[in-house]
């Protein structure tokens, strides 16, 4: 997990779409959140303010000042699921699925409304999902965003 003090170097504009918070990224390009594979890393930045408009975030560098967890639950996704059987799929009481990841919380004077950047790990057994590496994330990022370390 990247420290705290770490420079989030963005190369390239993202732009978030309109009516949403968030640009996401996966494999080194920008997906839509209904075509990213939940079986495969991804990042995203966010943004505060949610406007009916697409948003610029700029090339920038951001520090992060503060880590924090995430653990998401899936319940339902987004498709429909439909399936031959006598039982309903899925409401059998075993493990959840879930991510793992962490929010790095940045900063800007230039940009203020840009606030985190979240990674994610893949879609997994709770009792087996854990949080990108840093290689992973490097990877959902891929040229658009550097990772600089303090000393």
């Amino acid at each position: 997990m990247p420290p705290v003090g770490t420079t989030i170097v963005l190369k390239e504009p993202l732009l978030v779409p309109a009516g949403q918070t968030r640009v996401y990224l996966q494999g080194g390009a920008v997906v839509s959140k209904s075509k990213m594979d939940r079986y495969v890393p991804n990042c995203n930045f966010e943004i505060q303010t949610l406007s009916e408009d697409a948003q610029e975030i700029s090339p920038e560098s951001f520090i992060v000042s503060r880590l924090q967890r995430e653990m998401a639950q899936v319940v339902m996704l987004d498709a429909p699921l439909m399936v031959a059987g006598l039982n309903l799929a899925g409401l059998d009481g075993g493990v959840p699925m879930v991510f793992r990841g962490v929010h790095l919380w940045i900063s800007s004077d230039i940009q203020p409304e840009v606030m985190r950047l979240t990674c994610r790990g893949v879609l997994e057994d709770m009792i087996w999902a854990r949080p990108p590496s840093i290689r992973e994330m490097r990877g959902a990022m891929g040229d658009k965003v550097d990772l600089i370390f303090p000393e």
